[in-house]
């Protein structure tokens, strides 16, 4: 009862098997278990995963990450569980798993542990991407097509071979003047991964002129190109309204191994934006990019500036930048270790990976 602080459950003397509360997550709250039977959970995970229902694996895989990232229980939980999602052919439990993936790549980014991390992302998304492929079938349904979205742009993000070789092949077609063979919402990933394995320059703007000017803004600061990006950028800055400049920046750190050339060039040219665009637009594109921070250099960066500027509303901006930024480093430290240390397990272990075939949805 939610008017009772504790409800006592008597489950006898001895429970053999694991236990599911929450059933197909029929209430809006979390549940966290002791260690034995999360391990319980995670080897039947592990043995069938079709044998517990998709809403309880969504369940599992959401509770044990948001509980993950509050620290009320280890990431060794959520790590395990997921290795069973090399199995996992759903829509719901890929789409309940990607934000707190994404989170994780955002706060390991910068570190060794994010390349390590990308690796293991792309061991559990191969087999599936391996089944819903690159491409539309007109017999398609539309929750099929909703999943080959997320699941392609999850596997070309992470730099999967075969994502990055198909979106390639597809460079080609546009080459040669024929209609690329792309899913509808796939576009973008497409031209933004091409650009991230790198192309030269007249290659790039031959993929942009064949897309509309709503990819192209956002697919330029894909490239993997720092000269190329803040080329772009500080070009930009000459002509662009204040909304459109922020655009492109927003674009350019949704690639995560821009946000430290991106913030790097927010302070070697301070003096211009606050010039060009005012102390509101100029605060606010720090704290946007310094929300993405997560390294100690890029702290004592956003120091180095607090110390000189006067604009009252920017030191404001850049205090609140750095208070963020310290939390961060926090999270990171309590939490970075039991990550890459799982991960170097896991990557020596390799032998004992979930095996079996994908479970079938669609």
């Amino acid at each position: 009862s939610p008017w009772k602080p504790i409800t006592t459950v008597k489950l006898g003397s001895r429970i053999d098997s694991w236990l599911i509360f929450n059933v197909r997550h029929i209430g809006f709250y979390r549940v966290n278990y002791d260690h034995e039977n999360w391990q319980k959970l995670i080897d039947a995970l592990h043995s069938d995963p079709a044998g517990i229902h998709e809403l309880n694996r969504v369940q599992l895989l959401d509770d044990s990450l948001s509980l993950a990232r509050a620290g009320r229980l280890s990431y060794t939980v959520p790590l395990r569980l997921m290795e069973y999602m090399a199995r996992e052919g759903c829509y719901l439990p890929w789409a309940a798993v990607l934000p707190s993936v994404n989170f994780l790549l955002s706060r390991l980014n910068g570190l060794p542990t994010y390349d390590d991390f990308r690796e293991y992302l792309r061991e559990l998304i191969a087999p599936t991407y391996d089944s819903v492929g690159f491409y539309l079938r007109p017999s398609d349904p539309h929750l099929l097509q909703m999943h080959r979205v997320q699941v392609v742009t999850l596997a070309c993000s992470v730099g999967l071979p075969s994502c990055v070789t198909e979106a390639r092949r597809q460079e080609q077609f546009i080459s040669q003047n024929k209609t690329p063979e792309i899913a509808a919402g796939l576009e973008f990933v497409q031209l933004c991964t091409v650009l991230e394995t790198g192309v030269s320059p007249d290659d790039l703007f031959h993929q942009l002129a064949v897309w509309g000017p709503n990819d192209q803004l956002r697919a330029m600061p894909c490239t993997s190109n720092k000269t190329l990006l803040i080329r772009y950028l500080t070009t930009s800055l000459r002509g662009d309204s204040a909304a459109d400049w922020e655009a492109k920046l927003m674009s350019a750190v949704s690639r995560l191994p821009n946000v430290n050339t991106v913030f790097t060039l927010l302070v070697d040219r301070y003096s211009t934006l606050l010039e060009r665009f005012g102390t509101k637009n100029t605060s606010t594109y720090f704290t946007r990019v310094g929300s993405l921070l997560t390294t100690n250099g890029q702290l004592a960066k956003v120091e180095a500036l607090r110390a000189k500027v006067v604009n009252e509303e920017v030191t404001v901006a850049l205090r609140t930048v750095s208070s963020g930024l310290l939390d961060r480093l926090r999270w990171i430290e309590t939490h970075s270790p039991t990550i890459q240390s799982w991960l170097n397990h896991h990557k020596t272990n390799k032998i004992k990976k979930v095996q079996g075939s994908l479970i079938e949805c669609f």
